[in-house]
């Protein structure tokens, strides 16, 4: 009777110690999976922000070559946005290993250099800080159509438009496998039961 007692509860104690073990490596796999999902999500947030804020560099220069007005406020506005993404791709590549090359920011930096150089010209003709384009030399002429020419768009090469046309998809092709990642096969089951409602 004695031996069959002892016998009843080294099994309830070897199952005891089995069901401790598997609720700590339920747990230890819940917590790296919390911490995946929470790390996944935040990358893919800044992933999605990055991209946003590269779209809006582009559509700002856009916007400032169509537009005549209140030129100098949207200059600022595109410094904006440019110190915006770049913050935002820091962040980003703090997530991700290995790390996204510099050459996206450098080229946005690069296009904004132009645009902005190209605009100082410009200004400086027109708010008469230089003489009169009418009595200008054939040199500050030249100098004035070239500036013009590239703020504008309207030379053979656009370099403006291009580079951040490049930069952008660069940046699309870097963040694809971030933005469309494979759900697994539990994400796969709990996708079917959130749209089965």
């Amino acid at each position: 009777m004695c031996d069959a007692a002892t016998w009843v509860g080294d099994i309830i104690s070897l199952l005891n110690l089995v069901l401790t073990a598997g609720l700590v490596a339920a747990a230890f796999c819940a917590l790296v999976t919390w911490r995946a999902q929470v790390l996944g999500g935040r990358t893919v947030q800044l992933a999605e922000q990055c991209l946003d804020a590269a779209r809006d560099f582009g559509v700002r220069i856009k916007i400032v070559r169509m537009e005549e007005s209140k030129r100098d406020g949207q200059i600022a506005e595109i410094r904006d946005t440019l110190l915006e993404f770049q913050r935002i791709f820091l962040r980003l590549n703090y997530y991700i290993s290995p790390p996204i090359g510099n050459d996206v920011p450098d080229t946005l930096i690069k296009c904004f250099a132009i645009l902005d150089t190209n605009f100082r010209i410009l200004r400086g003709f027109e708010g008469g800080n230089t003489i009169e384009a009418t009595r200008a030399t054939a040199q500050e002429k030249q100098q004035y159509k070239h500036a013009h020419d590239i703020f504008y768009g309207l030379s053979d090469d656009d370099q403006i438009a291009s580079g951040f046309t490049e930069a952008q998809t660069k940046l699309g092709n870097a963040l694809h496998p971030i933005l469309h990642q494979d759900s697994g096969w539990l994400g796969k089951i709990i996708d079917k039961i959130v749209t089965m409602r």
